[in-house]
């Protein structure tokens, strides 16, 4: 009798433990990564619709300040361009220049599982159009998973976004236009970045842009 409630015990003991366990590791969190100037990652790009590879890019962090990171992007065929991050890495400009205000909100730190936000952003249209692109975003931190691309295998937290846009267009083949993204994210905190992404553009039935991107190297400063 003694035995069994020893057992019964020890059973009881040990449910709990994982319990907690189980617990701690859904309440982890994780906190904005350290960027250091001379931190590069290098990515391939591969168009889902078509099986396309495109050629690899390198993005540098070049400048490290307390409210953005400047990086240079260079293309395969050697050609420069300038992106602006948040200090959150969340795309505030691109080349051209196209801002996008107030930024894309891809992330919002400290990251945990099921954290959510959301989102709006505004970026101006191609010169063929007079008018401005809107999006809203509902983004969440569905989980960690271990996943392995060209550089390695890393443990990646995953983040999944929905978004709507439109444009306030209302001439020429513009009129109207809108649509929805799809974006996943795998954040690899040993990498300060993410490894894998993948986006979705469509409007009505027509897909518009289906790219996965990983990554390929990466070089972190100490």
């Amino acid at each position: 009798m003694r035995k069994a409630s020893i057992a019964t015990v020890l059973a009881t003991l040990t449910l709990a433990q994982l319990q907690v366990s189980s617990s701690y590791a859904q309440s982890e969190t994780w906190e904005r990564p350290d960027v250091k100037a001379g931190d590069s990652w290098t990515y391939q790009e591969k168009d889902l619709w078509t099986n396309a590879v495109r050629p690899p890019y390198t993005l540098t962090a070049q400048d490290v300040g307390p409210l953005t990171i400047k990086v240079q992007r260079t293309n395969q065929d050697g050609r420069h361009f300038d992106w602006v991050y948040t200090r959150d890495w969340n795309l505030a400009a691109r080349p051209g220049p196209r801002w996008v205000e107030p930024y894309w909100p891809s992330y919002s730190w400290p990251l945990e599982v099921g954290k959510k936000w959301s989102g709006k952003a505004t970026w101006p249209g191609p010169a063929s159009m007079t008018g401005t692109w809107k999006a809203s975003f509902e983004s969440k931190v569905v989980g960690v998973e271990k996943i392995t691309v060209a550089a390695g295998t890393f443990d990646a937290v995953r983040i999944e976004s929905k978004g709507r846009y439109s444009t306030n267009a209302r001439s020429g083949s513009w009129n109207g236009w809108g649509g929805e993204i799809i974006e996943t994210i795998w954040y690899a905190p040993a990498v300060r970045r993410a490894v894998k992404f993948t986006y979705t553009d469509t409007s009505g039935a027509r897909i518009l842009r289906k790219d996965q991107t990983e990554l390929i190297k990466y070089k972190l400063s100490e």
